[in-house]
């Protein structure tokens, strides 16, 4: 936990002091949590629960609410980042002029998977431009929440502050969060997605596994990097123990729900290129 601190803090050093003091505060909170641990493992106990004192939860909280508020602010603002004018907002203004997803030959971007632009298209619609950055903010906050839920069930209440508060101070985290982009979306289906094979792994239910791959499609939906993602996750269920066939029948589960919601926008990529991972592979499919 404090080495992602200090690692996220680098760059970030460069072009925000103030919140790179705020995630070596959050990495200086980590510090209790360490140190317990340690203590622990000496004395050959297994406690993860309560080992980050209440002060610090409460800094912790107090700069999660800090950074909410800056992160709001922002995505209340007029959208002056380079890519959502170049394509973020401008794919769906163009699709809502056009009343379809049209083919639009000289945006390179509309040739790959943009889920979070067509619902950009709602926003627009209704003239309020700066609603997009921040539905995408909310989703970024959704991000985190998942993360301190996970954190708690798991860890307990302590680690779940700290990894949360690691999270929300990232430079990228507070670069991307208020602006309309699909990062956020991206980030937040492929972790609830890893949850949901984790919890298919503890319960081995078909069920859990297909709603894995659906997030997982809606990631690859939102960004082709998303398809990368998916493939992490089915080698993991592959390879988990179990006969041949199971694991193959689970990876089969997982790939269906990944494709239900994919696989329309490679067809789109398909029939607009030539290739349904473009501009991947560009010189052999």
């Amino acid at each position: 936990a404090c080495g992602t601190a200090l690692l996220g803090c680098v760059p970030g050093a460069l072009a925000a002091p103030g919140f790179t003091l705020l995630g070596l505060l959050a990495s200086a909170a980590a510090v209790p949590a360490v140190w317990e641990r340690a203590r622990v493992w000496r004395e050959g106990g297994v406690r993860l629960h309560g080992i980050l004192p209440r002060p610090w939860q409460a800094i912790l909280a107090a700069v999660l609410a800090f950074v909410s508020f800056h992160v709001l602010v922002l995505a209340a603002a007029p959208a002056t980042d380079w890519d959502v004018l170049a394509y973020h907002l401008a794919v769906p203004k163009l699709y809502l002029q056009g009343g379809t997803i049209l083919p639009i030959p000289w945006l390179m971007h509309t040739h790959w998977p943009h889920l979070m632009e067509v619902f950009y298209c709602v926003p627009l619609a209704l003239g309020c431009e700066q609603a997009a950055a921040l539905w995408h903010a909310a989703l970024c906050g959704a991000l985190v929440w998942a993360v301190f839920r996970a954190g708690r069930a798991e860890l307990g209440e302590g680690a779940a502050w700290v990894t949360a508060a690691l999270l929300a101070l990232q430079p990228v985290f507070l670069a991307v969060a208020p602006v309309a982009h699909s990062d956020g979306a991206v980030a937040l289906f492929h972790f609830l997605a890893g949850l949901a094979v984790w919890e298919w792994s503890q319960r081995r239910d078909p069920k859990v596994l297909f709603v894995a791959g659906l997030l997982s499609g809606l990631a690859a939906s939102c960004k082709l990097h998303g398809l990368l993602l998916a493939g992490t996750l089915s080698v993991w269920v592959a390879l988990r123990p179990g006969p041949g066939r199971q694991r193959g029948q689970a990876l089969g589960v997982y790939l269906c729900g990944v494709l239900v919601l994919c696989a329309p926008w490679l067809v789109k990529a398909y029939r607009e290129t030539g290739n349904p991972l473009w501009p991947f592979g560009a010189g052999i499919l």
